[in-house]
């Protein structure tokens, strides 16, 4: 039987390496940070400023605080060395991601995907999966419900450090299961490529979690549009409310890294008071001391060069973090581009007679894309939704301004 090929594309595949295995309890660690940092921003961020209350879960509360003890008592044993393991720890950690983002952009975490007909109305999808294995999957044409693009952040290496977005074209069928067929970092390349699985099953091409700002109106004193003859001016304006904004951002990207440093000497201190409470049962020569006053002044006091070293490497990774985000936009369209700045730094331009569509992309980030018939342009990077329509809306007016003979939704 001959078969025929659909399609041909290809899929990320972020197989480990050895030296993750080898590191697989630093690891660990991290994780355990990283999820007792994630619930306590989450504790304060809902109910010191939004004074949300939190929903009682008694078996996980305690199942961390017997963790944040054992942890405590680990780092109290081995606390000379905990700066050195820090420092190491990220220096690992930046390695990790230099390797994952460097295999990220050089495509080499990809690996190819086909889709072939085998019989008639009978497709069957094939994948690699690792060290030549490989994923088959049958289905009938006609389960194919529709054609659909979707935006990932995508995370890598062997912290799952996060290493950008990507783009993934998915075959969603009847019952609502998808299958991703194709993925890739940039928007146009994967739209071309759509063409194809398109034109064999017949079927519309949508975008996930997409909005055209039309029901959704925007209203955001951040977002100022200034209009000529010959140009529209949109820009951001820092408002207020921003600085709230950022700082929660900054804190859900960066703020993990100056928790780590300052978590663990305080880890260390309850180390110290668990091993001393247990350390009295053993006791035999006469009282125990406990002093708890070391609660809120040990942390600091004991902290070497070190100590301060790791600090300011969390703090300034922090401070560039905030600078990225807070950094203003601007867009100027008129009758031949629309341009794209961020501050006095050009980042892309498109041609605006060549512009077919503006969306907003509300999950798993906010970003707005341009659809071109020769590129596409990517805006983002928003504090909030009102932002995000706001432009979307001011882009809309502009370029019906300079495209009279153009509908763009």
């Amino acid at each position: 039987m001959l078969l025929s090929i659909i399609f041909q594309g290809r899929i990320i595949n972020t197989e480990l390496s050895l030296y993750a295995t080898l590191i697989y309890p630093i690891i660990q660690i991290k994780k355990i940070y990283n999820r007792l940092y994630l619930l306590i921003i989450r504790l304060l961020w809902n109910e010191l400023f939004f004074g949300k209350k939190r929903v009682e879960n008694n078996g996980l509360t305690a199942l961390l605080f017997i963790v944040f003890l054992l942890l405590g008592v680990i780092l109290y044993q081995i606390k000379n060395y905990v700066p050195y393991l820090i420092l190491i720890f990220f220096g690992l950690f930046y390695c990790d991601y230099l390797k994952a983002t460097r295999s990220y952009i050089n495509n080499k975490l990809f690996t190819k995907s086909l889709l072939k007909e085998v019989d008639d109305g009978e497709i069957e999808f094939q994948t690699n999966l690792r060290a030549n294995k490989y994923l088959n999957f049958r289905f009938n044409s006609q389960q194919v419900d529709k054609l659909m693009i979707k935006r990932q952040l995508l995370h890598g290496g062997a912290f799952e450090t996060y290493l950008g977005k990507i783009w993934q074209l998915e075959l969603l069928f009847i019952d609502g299961s998808p299958l991703v067929i194709h993925e890739d970092r940039q928007l146009f390349n994967l739209l071309q490529k759509a063409t194809a699985p398109q034109k064999y099953f017949e079927k519309d091409l949508f975008f996930a979690n997409a909005d055209s700002g039309i029901l959704s109106p925007g209203n955001s004193g951040a977002i100022v549009g200034h209009k000529t003859l010959k140009k529209w001016h949109i820009k951001t304006k820092w408002q207020l409310r921003n600085n709230w904004l950022l700082l929660k951002k900054i804190i859900q990207i960066s703020g993990f890294y100056l928790f780590i440093v300052v978590m663990t000497e305080v880890l260390i201190i309850f180390g110290q008071i668990v091993t001393s409470i247990f350390g009295s049962f053993y006791n035999t020569n006469g009282e125990t001391v406990i002093d708890l006053s070391q609660l809120f002044t040990a942390p600091f006091a004991n902290w070497n060069g070190f100590t301060y070293l790791n600090l300011s490497l969390a703090i300034l990774f922090m401070i560039y973090q905030g600078w990225q985000m807070s950094r203003d936009k601007h867009i100027y369209i008129d009758r031949y581009y629309l341009k794209y700045f961020i501050d006095n730094h050009k980042i892309d331009q498109i041609s605006t007679p060549s512009i077919d569509n503006v969306l907003l992309i509300v999950e798993p980030e906010l970003e707005i894309v341009i659809l071109g018939n020769q590129k596409t342009l990517l805006v983002g990077n928003f504090q909030e939704l009102a932002d995000a329509l706001a432009l979307l809306q001011q882009i809309q007016l502009g370029l019906k301004q300079f495209q009279p003979a153009t509908d763009v939704e």
